[in-house]
């Protein structure tokens, strides 16, 4: 996965010049994306797109993008001197695209505020801890969650049948009939059906 996220970082950059089109901020999430911020100040710093802020949101700072230094650099092409330890180089040999992610971002921002603390700890700073701590002036927690007008249930039109509190028990029935029916399941009122955003993995409490 690693020289296929150095190639979409900058492919999605080269893209927005090609297209003529300079975004104010650029908004990057996690290791797959976080060497945009670099590329911004590196490799892009005298095109248009060069000229945007960016953002790095971290969801899950366990997964970092970490992979041989020789490797990444020849992948994504940057620059020597963005492989340093404040910014790429992890445990001498490696190279974090996270970690440099955070260190070229203009703001760093996290799921919530508790997280944003958190992460600056030894136990959740999963090894970043001090390079989070010294970039914490950047750091800004926003807590994940939805637009309740948008996603209100009693006025979906989405929905098969609109619910509020009085008619959820009723309407939902409905609903869950017609998920049943769309998806090929057996339509039947007493089997359960849970619909489940997530990763699949331990951290969710899926082991």
């Amino acid at each position: 996965d690693i020289p296929k996220f150095c190639y979409f970082a900058k492919a999605a950059l080269a893209a927005l010049n090609y297209l003529n089109w300079t975004p104010d901020v650029v908004h990057c999430h996690d290791w797959q994306a976080a060497l945009v911020p670099l590329y911004l100040r590196t490799c892009f710093q005298d095109t248009d797109v060069g000229r945007a802020i960016s953002i790095l949101t971290i969801h899950n700072l366990k997964f970092q993008g970490i992979y041989d230094r020789k490797k990444i650099q020849y992948w994504s092409g940057l620059p020597d001197y963005v492989f340093n330890k404040d910014c790429m180089i992890q445990n001498w040999l490696d190279a974090n695209m996270l970690k440099g992610g955070i260190a070229y971002s203009n703001k760093v921002t996290t799921v919530s505020n508790t997280y944003a603390w958190e992460i600056q700890t030894e136990e959740y700073g999963e090894g970043l801890a001090e390079h989070l701590r010294y970039h914490n002036n950047k750091i800004l927690g926003i807590v994940n969650g939805i637009d309740t007008d948008i996603w209100n249930p009693a006025t979906d039109k989405l929905l098969a049948a609109d619910y509020d509190e009085k008619s959820a028990i009723k309407n939902k029935k409905i609903n869950k009939k017609a998920l049943q029916e769309s998806l090929g399941l057996d339509v039947d009122e007493h089997k359960m059906v849970i619909g489940l955003i997530s990763r699949l993995t331990n951290q969710k409490g899926l082991d």
